[in-house]
């Protein structure tokens, strides 16, 4: 049953920071966790991957 307090249609997007696991070519826990919760929140919202750009000292989509 779905919370009625809970509306898809009214989230907005979620800007997640995934730039360790943008730049490490490792498989570790922290890389998996990461996609496994973009997946997951992609499902339910707009997530929006974002990494961190130092030349820009910006984020970058």
């Amino acid at each position: 049953m779905q919370n009625p307090k809970f509306n898809k249609n009214k989230i907005g997007k979620l800007f997640i920071d995934v730039t360790q696991s943008c730049r490490s070519s490792n498989n570790s826990g922290i890389q998996v966790v990461t996609r496994n919760l973009f997946r997951e929140i992609n499902s339910k919202c707009k997530a929006v991957p974002m990494i961190w750009d130092d030349r820009l000292c910006s984020y970058s989509l």
